[in-house]
C-alpha cells in the first residue's frame, strides 16, 4: 500500500461520521430484529424461553457467516470490487426478502422444534441478516484503506457498533414494542435496511474518490495472504475461542434463568444481551477499563453469589440482579482479554471470525448440546466453573503484592469457599470434625493462591461444580427431566403432617399430590377446594371441560361421572411426568384425555360451542405465554364455549398483573369478568392449600351462577393497554 497523503479536517470529520453512522445503523438493525423475530415465533412454540436461546444460536451463526464473507472479500477482492459485490448483495436482499415475514407454517409440527426454528429464520430473514452481520469487520476494513489518521487502528469503531446494538436492544421493549405492531415493525426495518444501503454507498464513495487510498493490486497478494494467515498461532486462536465462548454461554444461561421465572418476552431477553454488548463497548473503546479488579473479585463473587442463591437468602428480584452483575463482571474480564490481544489490521477480519465462532459455540452448547446431554441445568454451573479456572487472580499479575494484600485475598477466598460449602450442604456446623476438615481444605486452597493461583482457580471451579451437583441432588431423591420447552423437577416433600410429591419448573411449583390415599385423590395446591377453583366447579354447571396446561393433572380430581376433561399440553415430556410420577390421570380414567400441542392451535380445530368451562392454566414456570392472552385468543375461547359457558384464567403471578390484561380484554369485548384472590389461613390449618388468583369471563353475569354477586369475587382490574397478536406491552403490566 502506498503512503497515504493527508486530508482536510472537514473531509476527515465527514468520513469518520459516515463510517461511524453506517456501523451504528447496521448494528441497530441487527439487534432490533432479534427480539422482533423472537416475538414473532413465540406464539407458535408456547412462549418457551428456549425460543430465544435458539434464535440467539441462529443470529450468532449468521454472524460467523457474515464475518467469513467479510474476510473473503477483504482477502480476495480490491476495495472497489468489495463495495460493488456488497451493494449487489444488499440489492438482492431487498428484492427477495423485504419486508420480511416468518414462514411459521413449518412450526405446526412440534418434532425437532429447535431445528425448525433455525430453518424458519434462515428462509425468512437469513439473507438480509447475513448482509447486515458482515458490517462491523467489513466497514472497519474499508476504513483502514482510507487516508484518515485513525485508519491504522479502526478497532475503536467496534464500540460504535455496540452502542448501536445497545440502543436497539433497549429501544425495542421500551419504545418499538410499545409503539408499533409487528407488521409495522417489519416495514420500518425494511426502510432502515434501505437507509443502510445509502450509507454503504457513501462509505464506498470514500474508497472510489482517491486512488492513493487503495491497495495498488488485488486486495492482498497471495504471498502476503499466506504470511497473514500464518502470523497468528493456533494457540492464540484457541484462546480467542475460549474467551468468547464463556461470556456467550453465560449470557444465554442467565437469560434462561430470567425468562423461566418471569416472562419469555423481549423485555427480559435484552438485559443479559445488553450487558454482553456493554462489556464490548467498555473494552474496545479508547477509555481503558482496569481489568485487574475483575481478576481479583471474580473467584470470590462467583462463589458468594451462588451461596446466596442456594441458601435462598434473597428474593427472586435480588437473585436476578446478583446473577446479572456476576455475568457482567465475567464478560468484561474476558472481553477485556480479547481486546488486549487484538491483532493488527492485516488480521482484523480473521480476528472477528474467531470471535464470532466462539460466540456461536456458546449458543450451540446452550441451545442444542446441553439440553440433549444434561437433564438439568448443570451447563450454567459448568461454564461458570470454566470461567473460574481460566481467570488469573490479581495477585498473579504482580510480584510486588504486599503481605497485607495476600492475606486479604486469602481471607476473601476462605469466606467465599466457606459460605458456598455451607449453602450446598458440604459443611455441617453441627459436627466439629467436619468443620475442622473443611477448614483445613479451605485454608489449603486459599494458601495455594499465593504461589499457584491457577491451581487455586481450578480447585475453586471443581468445588463449584461438585457443590452445585450436591445441592441439586436433593439427597438422590429428585428426578429431573429436560426438553426444548423447560427443565422440570419432581421430588418428595412434606407439608404439615402429609407426605407429598412436588412438580416444579424453575422456582415455581406447578403441582403436587399426596403420596398416600385418600389424599392422593384430592385436589390440593392451587386447586384446593377452599380456593377459587372450588367455587367454580361447585357453582357453574359443567359436562365438557377444556384445560390449557396439564402439569400434574391435578384438576382431574374434579372430573365426576358424567363429565369429560380435555387437557391441552404443548410439551409431551409433561404428560410423561404426569403419568409416570403422579396418578391423577390414572384415577380419572376415560373421563380425562390429553392432546399434545399448543393449546390455541388445538382449540382452533375443536367444534364451536363445545365446552361449558374452558380453563387457561398454561404457564412456563412463572412465565406468561402472551399469545394466550390476546384479543384474538379471547375471541377464539368465546367461540368454543356454549352460549352460557365460562372461560377461566389462572392469573396468579409474582411479577406481572395478569388479571388486568384479562380485565382489559373482557371489557373491550363487552364481557363480564370477576376475580377472586385467595390466601390460605395464617394459622396453618390448610397446609396443602396455595394462594391463587383466578378470573372468570362470561357473556352475562347470570352465566356465573352467583359468583358475580359473591363477596369473594371482585370486579376485575383493567390494564391501560389492549394486547393483540401483533401488539403486547409487558412493561405496562409489570408489578414494579
Amino acid at each position: 500500500m502506498t503512503d497515504k497523503p493527508s486530508m482536510t479536517g472537514t473531509t476527515r470529520i465527514l468520513m469518520l461520521a459516515v463510517y461511524t453512522i453506517t456501523i451504528f445503523v447496521s448494528a441497530s438493525l441487527l439487534f432490533v430484529v432479534q427480539p422482533m423475530a423472537g416475538k414473532m415465533l413465540l406464539p407458535h412454540l408456547g412462549g418457551s424461553s428456549s425460543v430465544w436461546t435458539t434464535c440467539m444460536l441462529f443470529f450468532q451463526s449468521t454472524l460467523v457467516a457474515g464475518y467469513v464473507y467479510a474476510h473473503i472479500l477483504a482477502q480476495q477482492f480490491t476495495p472497489r470490487r468489495q463495495a460493488l459485490v456488497h451493494l449487489a448483495l444488499m440489492t438482492a436482499a431487498v428484492a427477495t426478502t423485504l419486508p420480511f415475514s416468518l414462514s411459521t407454517g413449518w412450526l405446526d409440527t412440534l418434532s425437532m422444534p429447535a431445528l425448525r426454528v433455525l430453518a424458519v429464520l434462515g428462509v425468512s430473514i437469513g439473507l438480509p441478516l447475513f448482509v447486515v452481520s458482515s458490517s462491523a469487520p467489513l466497514f472497519q476494513r474499508w476504513f483502514s484503506y482510507t487516508r484518515h489518521p485513525d485508519a491504522e487502528d479502526p478497532y475503536y469503531l467496534y464500540a460504535a457498533s455496540n452502542v448501536g446494538s445497545l440502543l436497539a436492544l433497549f429501544g425495542y421493549p421500551f419504545f418499538v414494542e410499545r409503539t408499533f405492531d409487528l407488521e409495522t415493525q417489519g416495514s420500518l426495518w425494511a426502510w432502515g435496511f434501505g437507509a443502510l444501503m445509502a450509507l454503504t454507498a457513501g462509505c464506498a464513495w470514500f474508497l472510489f474518490r482517491d486512488d492513493t487510498a487503495l491497495p495498488e493490486a488485488g486486495a492482498v497478494p497471495a504471498d502476503q495472504q499466506a504470511a497473514s494467515f500464518e502470523g497468528v498461532a493456533w494457540s492464540r486462536r484457541g484462546w480467542w475461542l475460549l474467551i468468547t465462548f464463556i461470556p456467550s454461554s453465560l449470557m444465554l444461561g442467565v437469560t434462561e434463568y430470567l425468562t423461566t421465572d418471569i416472562a419469555s418476552v423481549p423485555l427480559l431477553w435484552v438485559f443479559p444481551l445488553g450487558l454482553y454488548l456493554l462489556s464490548f463497548v467498555l473494552v474496545f473503546s479508547r477509555f481503558p477499563v482496569n481489568r485487574l479488579i475483575y481478576r481479583a473479585i471474580i473467584p470470590v463473587s462467583t462463589l458468594l453469589v451462588l451461596a446466596i442463591t442456594f441458601a435462598d437468602l434473597v428474593s427472586i428480584a435480588g437473585l436476578v440482579l446478583l446473577h446479572l452483575w456476576l455475568f457482567f463482571t465475567i464478560a468484561v474480564y474476558f472481553h477485556g482479554e480479547l481486546a488486549a490481544d487484538r491483532p493488527d489490521t492485516e488480521h482484523l477480519t480473521e480476528f472477528y471470525i474467531w470471535m464470532s465462532v466462539g460466540g456461536a459455540l456458546g449458543g450451540l452448547f446452550n441451545a442444542l448440546i446441553a439440553p440433549a446431554i444434561f437433564d438439568w441445568m448443570i451447563d450454567y454451573y459448568l461454564v461458570l466453573g470454566v470461567a473460574l479456572a481460566v481467570t488469573l487472580p490479581y495477585r498473579a499479575e504482580s510480584d510486588r503484592d504486599s503481605t497485607a494484600v495476600q492475606c486479604a485475598a486469602a481471607a476473601s477466598i476462605v469466606l467465599a469457599v466457606g459460605a458456598f460449602a455451607w449453602s450446598v450442604g458440604l459443611l455441617d456446623f453441627g459436627r466439629a470434625q467436619t468443620v475442622i476438615g473443611v477448614a483445613v481444605v479451605i485454608g489449603a486452597i486459599a494458601g495455594m493462591g499465593i504461589t499457584f493461583p491457577f491451581l487455586q482457580n481450578v480447585g475453586l471451579a471443581l468445588l463449584l461444580v461438585v457443590g452445585a451437583t450436591v445441592h441439586a441432588d436433593f439427597a438422590s431423591k429428585a428426578t429431573f427431566e429436560r426438553s426444548f420447552f423447560a427443565e422440570y423437577t419432581v421430588y418428595p416433600d412434606r407439608r404439615g403432617d402429609e407426605k407429598i410429591k412436588v412438580f416444579s419448573h424453575g422456582t415455581t411449583l406447578h403441582g403436587l399430590q399426596g403420596r398416600e390415599d385418600p389424599l392422593s385423590r384430592q385436589p390440593i395446591g392451587y386447586y384446593h377446594p377452599a380456593g377459587p377453583l372450588g367455587d367454580i366447579f361447585d357453582k357453574i354447571p359443567h359436562e365438557e371441560v377444556g384445560i390449557a396446561g396439564l402439569g400434574t393433572g391435578g384438576m382431574a380430581t374434579y372430573a365426576e361421572p358424567g363429565t369429560h376433561f380435555t387437557f391441552y399440553e404443548i410439551d409431551p415430556v409433561v404428560e410423561e411426568i404426569a403419568r409416570e410420577h403422579f396418578t391423577y390421570l390414572e384415577h380419572c380414567g376415560e373421563r380425562c384425555s390429553v392432546q399434545i400441542g399448543d393449546a390455541r392451535k388445538l382449540l382452533e380445530r375443536e367444534p364451536d360451542d363445545g365446552f361449558d368451562l374452558l380453563f387457561m392454566d398454561a404457564y412456563n414456570s412463572d412465565s406468561v405465554p402472551t399469545h394466550l392472552l390476546t384479543k384474538e385468543a379471547l375471541d377464539l375461547y368465546m367461540s368454543k364455549i356454549d352460549e352460557d359457558g365460562v372461560v377461566v384464567f389462572h392469573v396468579s403471578n409474582r411479577y406481572l398483573n395478569v388479571e388486568s390484561i384479562v380485565g382489559r380484554l373482557a371489557d373491550q369485548a363487552g364481557l363480564v369478568a370477576r376475580t377472586r384472590t385467595y390466601q390460605p389461613p395464617d394459622d396453618g390449618s390448610l397446609p396443602l392449600a396455595f394462594g391463587s388468583v383466578y378470573t372468570v369471563v362470561a357473556r352475562d353475569a347470570s352465566d356465573l351462577h352467583g359468583l358475580a354477586q359473591s363477596d369473594h369475587w371482585k370486579p376485575t382490574q383493567k390494564a391501560d393497554v389492549l394486547w393483540t397478536d401483533t401488539f403486547t406491552n409487558i412493561v405496562s403490566v409489570y408489578d414494579w
